[in-house]
């Protein structure tokens, strides 16, 4: 969920929005700037930042000595936000409106952004090609980074020390157990060293090569590749120089006779878990939420009346595909749930389709995202 604020207006609360008072305080991208750095002074050598484009975006981490938890707390870009063009179906553009105000005569002025992260969520405040705010956007629930107001409410410091404060004292491992072993840096920075470790993982959760009393995982980012390590307190990494890493949980949940239950992982290495059923030509899961929501027996039938909806690929679409062996392509849906008739089951909705290899099914395995929905995949 992503929401846009360029009038300030809260989003109809009577509380003031997280976005409109992290502009009133950011008011210009000079602001933005000397955020990320009190944050990266005052974490000292608890910050890791990654550069890309000679310095113009930048990422700040935490780390614990070699270790990193890879998702960012804080990204400073000086790109200027391109305007895409085109049709992409999702309606005509919102234009901001217009401000007299002028940027004030401060060195090093220009476009660019400032996003706070909270876990999966963000708040960022966008700059216009002078350098003063521009419009607001959240990603994530309207809760996402409540806490700034409090911070902001202190009458210590300034206003963007108090905000740095808030950033520094976020401990960005309350998400999940994900981390990343750096001996040497990833060179596309920690949050692509850790995904691709994490898709590498799913993968092998997937293929039923990781045994269900495992309890670390650890994967390579450079070769995608996934392996089991041993530890109680702590996985053993010795030999390795860069390595993704998580804990699993085990399954808390009893037997069930319409399948077996699959660990899923989340976006920050957390252990999710799903029912999984194999079929003749596919499989379905079923998010741990989902299960006492719907009529497993009759699931199949429900799911096939909830294609009957999916559009069907445009022809150039259908055309990137000819040539393939059928036998390595699918159509992998995810579906939503929406309440019934008082007493009757959910009933499934597709949210996403998508036709592709399906050796690709690791990008599809978020156990967040199916906590609480259905994935099926159809081969051929």
């Amino acid at each position: 969920m992503s929401r846009s604020d360029a009038s300030g207006s809260g989003g109809g609360s009577d509380q003031p929005s997280v976005g409109k008072a992290l502009r009133e305080n950011l008011r210009t991208i000079r602001h933005a700037e000397a955020l990320f750095e009190i944050c990266e002074r005052d974490l000292g050598e608890g910050a890791r930042v990654h550069a890309i484009q000679r310095g113009k975006q930048r990422q700040l981490f935490r780390r614990d000595g070699e270790v990193v938890t890879p998702w960012p707390l804080l990204t400073l870009s000086r790109i200027e936000r391109k305007r895409l063009d085109g049709d992409l179906g999702l309606g005509p553009p919102i234009e901001v409106p217009p401000r007299p105000e002028k940027a004030p005569p401060l060195r090093g002025m220009g476009p660019g952004h400032i996003r706070l992260h909270e876990g999966s969520g963000h708040v960022q405040v966008v700059y216009r090609e002078d350098g003063l705010w521009m419009e607001t956007g959240r990603g994530g629930p309207a809760e996402t980074l409540r806490a700034v107001l409090d911070a902001l409410a202190s009458d210590a410091d300034s206003p963007i020390e108090r905000i740095a404060a808030h950033v520094c004292a976020d401990d960005p491992g309350r998400y999940g157990p994900g981390r990343l072993l750096e001996r040497q840096p990833f060179p596309d920075g920690p949050a692509a060293g850790w995904i691709r470790g994490l898709q590498a993982m799913r993968r092998a959760m997937h293929e039923g090569k990781v045994a269900a009393d495992t309890r670390w995982l650890v994967a390579d980012p450079f070769e995608r590749k996934a392996t089991h390590a041993t530890g109680d307190d702590a996985p053993d990494l010795d030999g390795w120089e860069v390595a993704a890493f998580t804990r699993l949980d085990p399954c808390p949940l009893p037997p069930h006779p319409w399948g077996t239950w699959a660990r899923l992982l989340g976006p920050h290495g957390e252990s999710h878990f799903a029912l999984q059923q194999f079929h003749a030509n596919g499989f379905t899961l079923v998010g741990q939420d989902a299960v006492e929501r719907v009529d497993l027996d009759g699931l199949a039938a429900a799911l096939d009346e909830a294609d009957r909806a999916i559009p069907e690929p445009a022809a150039d679409e259908s055309e990137a595909w000819k040539g393939e062996q059928p036998e390595y392509l699918c159509r992998s849906v995810r579906y939503r749930l929406d309440d019934g008739a008082p007493g009757a089951p959910a009933v499934p909705h597709w949210s996403a389709s998508r036709r592709g290899h399906g050796s690709e099914v690791e990008h599809l395995l978020d156990g967040a995202l199916l906590r609480g929905g259905i994935l099926r995949q159809l081969w051929g």
